[in-house]
């Protein structure tokens, strides 16, 4: 965001347990006291591919792109045109971190990503989340990798 107007960081994710990716309590409330605006778009099939898909929308047209990095938890191809859209309007840091089997046509559009949640959460001291199979241990931070320019 510009100088003067401080941050914006949102999570839109459904709050419960049966939720793959679902974050237990004391990691919600590390979020919310770092600042990050929960937002549990309900129960409804799609609601959270079409929250982030508005979020991501909003800060295309409204945030400048000079002083805006957006980073994305997902990457399947439903968000490709919001990508496209922030790329158009010369956003020049959105980051990808992704599961580890994104097609290369979407981590195209990233300035940068990283395949590996799990290694960031180990790396953080933090468990497997729910359906996450343990580390091999060549996945880790060195996997990092910058995307080409577009």
């Amino acid at each position: 965001r510009a100088e003067g107007c401080g941050f914006r960081t949102s999570l839109a994710l459904h709050h419960k347990a049966s939720n793959p990716w679902h974050f237990g309590a004391a990691e919600r409330e590390a979020l919310i006291d770092a600042g990050v605006t929960m937002i549990d778009p309900g129960d409804k099939s799609g609601a959270v591919d079409t929250k982030v898909k508005e979020l991501l929308t909003d800060i295309a047209l409204r945030e400048d792109p000079r002083f805006t990095a957006v980073l994305l938890l997902g990457g399947d191809r439903d968000f490709a045109p919001e990508i496209r859209l922030l790329r158009a309007n010369k956003f020049q840091h959105i980051v990808l971190l992704h599961c580890g089997s994104t097609r290369r046509s979407m981590l195209d559009l990233f300035t940068a990503h990283h395949g590996d949640w799990a290694a960031k959460r180990t790396q953080a001291g933090l468990g497997l989340l729910p359906g996450q199979a343990p580390l091999l241990k060549a996945q880790d931070a060195a996997n990092f990798q910058a995307a080409p320019k577009a």
